[in-house]
């Protein structure tokens, strides 16, 4: 969603870079060439930094990227039926939750931590039947969009101005009241 908004005002800028340049008098060659120039740089300019949460969930892959070979390897040598073959459908399904929550970086969102609270409690005293399976992945795949969305408004508002989460912010915010 982000990209688009930045795609179009790139847009905009563009156009309003050309038509200050055809009301300057300029020849078109060259108001062309400045206001490619023009809009360059302003892209150049308009390059956020990466969030906190991005970053955490990149370093977290590069390590998971290294080291889960080398326990699959150790595993399958120990055991001759290795760790996920020998768990069930449902906790295949919060395993597989887990790794999406850690590959988009949503660790620290409130939705997740209590989606995965539900999935837990299902997978630990519901029977492990299709049915389960594919309530836990609905509720997964849920949980992540909504975190999604949410990350996407905080981003656009400037609530993650300062590259950390919400939660943060609202403490400095709350901390300054009662100081």
């Amino acid at each position: 969603y982000l990209s688009r908004l930045r795609k179009l005002d790139r847009r905009q800028n563009a156009m309003r870079a050309i038509s200050k340049s055809a009301q300057a008098g300029d020849s078109m060659g060259d108001s062309m060439k400045q206001a490619a120039e023009a809009v360059l740089k302003q892209s150049k300019e308009d390059e956020l930094p990466e969030s906190e949460r991005v970053t955490m969930a990149n370093h977290i892959l590069l390590i998971l990227r290294k080291v889960t070979p080398l326990i699959l390897m150790l595993e399958i040598n120990i055991h001759r039926d290795g760790f996920l073959m020998l768990m069930t459908n449902t906790e295949r399904t919060l395993f597989g939750y887990g790794l999406a929550v850690l590959r988009s970086g949503y660790l620290f969102s409130s939705m997740i931590w209590i989606s995965w609270t539900i999935q837990l409690t299902l997978v630990m005293f519901a029977p492990s039947n299709t049915m389960w399976c594919h309530f836990i992945f609905v509720i997964g795949l849920v949980s992540i969009r909504v975190s999604h969305y949410t990350a996407a408004v905080e981003d656009y508002e400037g609530v993650d101005s300062l590259n950390s989460h919400s939660t943060s912010n609202r403490r400095k915010k709350a901390s300054r009241l009662f100081v």
